[in-house]
């Protein structure tokens, strides 16, 4: 699939200050930081690789971690270790997180999903050991602290409003409050999660498969029981589970015409909904953090990569949180594309032709790894959501099942 070489009008202005990259990665969450942290590590000191986030770094204080977390997505399964391990992170994240403030094992999940029986699966067989449940800004500050101690430079509040392929380098305009930056860059990796902001700019498309929501709270975690629920209801699905510092993470999994319009801001609906669940009922606490609705279907861009970029984690391939896979999706595809970027050598190749050829191998290796994980992840996700045959008559469970 070819490339969309050109997303602005002309190139930036020179009157600007430039700033020159091997490596600019967009968006300096998970999957972000642990590409840049990979490329560091595997292409050495003299690889210049920078994050651009869009959001304030006054909004994720040193000490966040004792805060009710604000970002959807809170898994890390047990394989994610395996990751943490080979870029010499665990040993610190498990120092880091000595007082509990960031993560917490995971146990297992209780599952209410196809019949009213509980259904356990643990982790104790697992043989990468127990998960981990996240307060996911910490976590997202202690990879940036790792980055940024490896000399990756992150710009906070930074887009990138403008780009254009010119020769050796991507062109770019950066936006950072009232001023404007040109920045030059080897190659991009759009990290930007669902917005996957950059590769929209070069013609990438957003496929859903489907409209699913998640309308979400924290609370207060008053139960001993520290296992995930999962249960089914009829127009949708509820999930909690315990987060670090005693808090809870409750969301339900729907569509948005299924429930009360002004469920997208009214808290007092949101409990009145979960408290008509019997499982999910006990669970409640009269301290409620509502984070309103988000984003929770299954989609993937038309194009992942292209002449001299490529989007990884949600950028890419967005998961249904039923997968309990995103953040290691995003994880997963950043040291994917750094394997691809590295044996290329396509930074220090000089030769026009030769570092399209590369480009090239890049890309079809990368779009042939993106399609292998969404043909597998469909397989799961389709099975799995015809397990439950209760509720057929109703919109959200016959809509499921007709991916079958």
């Amino acid at each position: 699939m070819g490339a969309k070489q050109v997303s602005s009008k002309s190139p930036p202005s020179k009157a600007m200050p430039v700033l020159t990259t091997d490596i600019a990665i967009i968006g300096a969450g998970v999957g972000g930081c642990i590409a840049a942290i990979a490329l560091h590590q595997a292409l050495g000191e003299n690889c210049t690789i920078t994050l651009i986030e869009k959001s304030d770094q006054a909004k994720t204080p040193q000490h966040e971690t004792h805060q009710t977390p604000v970002k959807a997505g809170e898994n890390l399964p047990p394989a994610a270790e395996r990751i943490l391990k080979k870029l010499g992170l665990y040993r610190r994240f498990i120092s880091a997180n000595q007082q509990g403030h960031m993560a917490q094992a995971s146990m297992g999940m209780q599952s209410y999903w196809g019949n009213d029986q509980r259904q356990i699966v643990d982790n104790l067989s697992n043989p990468d050991g127990f998960g981990w449940q996240l307060n996911r800004s910490a976590f997202e500050k202690f990879l940036n602290e790792c980055a940024t101690e490896q000399g990756v430079k992150i710009h906070w509040s930074t887009t990138v409003c403008e780009s254009i392929r010119h020769e050796e380098y991507w062109k770019c305009q950066l936006q950072t409050g009232e001023d404007r930056i040109n920045l030059n860059a080897k190659f991009i990796i759009d990290a930007s999660g669902r917005r996957a902001s950059f590769a929209r700019q070069q013609g990438a498309k957003r496929q859903a498969l489907d409209r699913q929501v998640a309308y979400w709270a924290t609370i207060a975690n008053n139960t001993e029981n520290q296992l995930s629920t999962i249960v089914t209801c009829p127009y949708g699905w509820w999930y909690s589970a315990a987060l670090p510092n005693q808090q809870r993470v409750v969301a339900l999994h729907t569509f948005s015409d299924l429930v009360p319009k002004n469920l997208r801001k009214n808290v007092y609906d949101f409990l009145m909904l979960a408290r008509a669940i019997p499982q999910i009922a006990p669970l409640i606490s009269t301290s409620v953090n509502y984070h309103g609705v988000t984003a929770a279907n299954t989609c993937r861009m038309s194009q992942v990569a292209g002449s001299h970029w490529a989007a990884i984690g949600d950028a890419a391939v967005a998961f249904d949180p039923l997968s309990s896979q995103g953040m290691f999706n995003a994880m997963a595809t950043a040291m994917q594309l750094s394997d691809l970027i590295k044996a290329s050598d396509i930074l220090n190749t000089e030769s026009l032709p030769q570092r399209e050829n590369q480009e090239k191998s890049i890309e079809h290796a990368y779009e042939k790894q993106i399609d292998s994980i969404w043909r597998h992840y469909l397989g799961h996700w389709q099975h799995y959501y015809q397990q439950e045959k209760r509720w057929l008559d109703q919109t959200y469970w016959r809509e499921r099942n007709s991916f079958a």
